[in-house]
């Protein structure tokens, strides 16, 4: 769960504040977001939860009269950056590939889009101390990151946290300037507590863009027991992205509906055995082997290069695997990014785990939805 605070903030407050913001896991709904833009598709659906893992960050005010983002990255290549706050310079910059902190620039922007900086006369530092959440891996790091950004200025500069909706906003545009081709997916993270589970509509509107629908936020009748697994492959997001939505919008029959009414089908499934407690243990994990199956078919053919994932495969076709989960898919764009498996019982999440990390190499995590 993310930190709400617990005072109002003003720009001459030293304080530091502590934050954090999780991930967000997709359990049934990737592309729907972005594919419900096009034509007889119809409304994108998805279910999704919170992960434990996140992003930790200590953010404060800097009184020197400067008016920039000091932003300082612990991860495995430590880096920090000066960002000044001037929204074009940001904006441009954030479109650079090669930018590591392109993700926060293209938030800052966006921000001080929003929120003209020239009232603010000190600067924001932004110390990502910790980072447990696996980055690239269809977990919404970079989404996360994002949010994190956003959560940090209006706190600091503006006394007060913005409401929810307005932060993914901020977050997706800021996003949406680096080469990402993100949807409105990946941001529900900063409405999330780890072990809810939320069920969303995406919705055209009017103006060209996407409304996101929070249908319902509810704990599972019953404990869901899921492993989260690094596959360790090479994946290009982008490329993915691009070759999908390409597919889409040169109107192709197969793509629009996996993503428009199959989609929704097995979403809507899925919601029904996790909110009823469905007799069968197996039903999440053979709606994902469904959803899986139906994605290899469909949407393999526009981008084969990195859809064919076989380290995915190999994992969903082991033995052990088969013997101890009830079914798994990708998660994310696709690929050989990291999957996501279904177990039966605690006690089959525990073998199962030990057998990935002890036996494949694999990294791997457990939770309970």
């Amino acid at each position: 769960m993310y930190v709400q605070p617990t005072k109002r903030y003003s720009v001459r407050s030293a304080d530091p504040i502590e934050l954090f913001v999780p991930g967000r896991v997709c359990l049934f709904g990737e592309h729907s977001d972005w594919c419900c833009q096009f034509p007889a598709v119809g409304n994108g659906a998805a279910l999704v939860s919170a992960t434990t893992m996140g992003i930790f960050a200590r953010c404060r005010i800097v009184a020197d009269g400067k008016r920039k983002v000091y932003y300082r990255s612990h991860l495995g290549d430590a880096f920090g950056k000066e960002l000044d706050m001037d929204e074009e310079s940001l904006r441009l910059s954030a479109g650079d590939p090669s930018n590591k902190l392109g993700y926060v620039e293209g938030t800052v922007s966006r921000f001080l889009n929003n929120y003209p900086c020239a009232s603010f006369r000190s600067s924001v530092e932004i110390d990502n101390y910790k980072t447990t959440l696996p980055l690239k891996k269809g977990l919404s790091s970079s989404a996360a990151i994002c949010v994190l950004t956003v959560r940090a200025l209006s706190l600091l500069l503006l006394g007060r946290q913005l409401p929810v909706t307005e932060e993914m906003n901020i977050a997706y545009e800021g996003e949406r300037l680096t080469p990402s081709l993100c949807g409105r997916l990946d941001q529900v993270c900063a409405m999330l507590s780890p072990g809810l589970v939320a069920s969303l509509a995406f919705e055209p509107n009017e103006r060209g863009e996407v409304d996101i629908v929070v249908r319902e936020v509810f704990s599972s009748y019953q404990p869901v027991h899921i492993l989260i697994v690094n596959l360790a492959g090479s994946k290009d997001t982008i490329k993915i992205l691009s070759s999908l939505q390409s597919a889409a919008k040169q109107g192709e029959f197969e793509i629009r509906s996996l993503f428009g009414p199959w989609n929704r089908d097995i979403v809507n499934e899925a919601a029904q055995c996790m909110k009823c407690g469905g007799s069968d243990p197996n039903e999440l994990g053979q709606l994902a082997l469904r959803a899986q199956d139906l994605f290899d078919k469909h949407a393999q053919p526009a981008c084969p290069s990195e859809l064919r994932a076989p380290a995915l495969h190999k994992l969903l076709e082991d033995r052990f695997v088969r013997e101890l989960a009830s079914g798994g898919k990708s998660i994310g764009a696709g690929g050989d990014g990291t999957a996501l498996l279904f177990t039966p019982s605690a006690s089959s999440q525990h073998h199962l785990l030990n057998y990935l990390q002890g036996e494949l190499g694999l990294e791997a995590w457990a939770t309970v939805l």
